[in-house]
């Protein structure tokens, strides 16, 4: 039994972090266990067992990390995240362009690959169609990022819907708080 993890995630990639195949799993039953796993995270098939019957593994977060993980994320910042997230989905909905790329981060870099400067011209091409959009958020989880002060994970569910495009998925972002209390996104898939 085995559970894969999401290793590289969005963030780990932004952060040029590469690799795969890291999972959870149990361990063999008639040998021994290999002196290394490549990376896995091997625990005794009992153990293994019990995860799988306890955990929903949608709604899972798996974090190693030796640090202590900041807890306490007051609902002043998770509010003002949430608002200021609204207001992308906003300034998207109704073509606002400028208002639209305000909250890139001049160090954004799109899962693909794609930097801010092409980014930016993509956008801009795409807002000049003005065509009318249905955009509707659900299921957004914000999630803090380990051993940051001021990088969180939001998560959602996004239909998406314009005369020439429709989507219906999940979405990522990974955005920085900065000085000024403002989100910049970083990333996103």
């Amino acid at each position: 039994m085995a559970f894969v993890t999401s290793y590289p995630n969005v963030y780990d990639s932004y952060r040029g972090k590469n690799g795969s195949g890291i999972w959870i799993h149990g361990l063999p039953l008639e040998q021994t266990r290999d002196e290394f796993t490549r990376g896995c995270i091997a625990i005794n098939n009992p153990n293994i067992e019990c995860l799988d019957n306890n955990i929903d593994i949608s709604k899972t977060l798996l974090i190693i990390n030796n640090s202590k993980i900041k807890k306490n994320i007051s609902k002043k910042m998770l509010t003002s995240i949430l608002s200021q997230f609204f207001s992308w989905r906003y300034a998207w909905l109704y073509n606002d362009i400028g208002s639209y790329l305000d909250f890139y981060s001049n160090e954004f870099i799109r899962n693909d690959g794609m930097n801010i400067t092409k980014f930016k011209n993509y956008k801009t091409r795409i807002f000049r169609k003005i065509e009318k959009k249905s955009i509707i958020f659900n299921n957004i989880n914000i999630v803090p990022y380990p051993n940051s002060d001021n990088v969180f994970q939001i998560t959602f569910k996004e239909f998406y819907k314009s005369d020439t495009f429709e989507f219906t998925g999940n979405k990522t972002l990974i955005v920085t708080v900065d000085k000024n209390k403002k989100i910049k996104i970083l990333t996103e898939k």
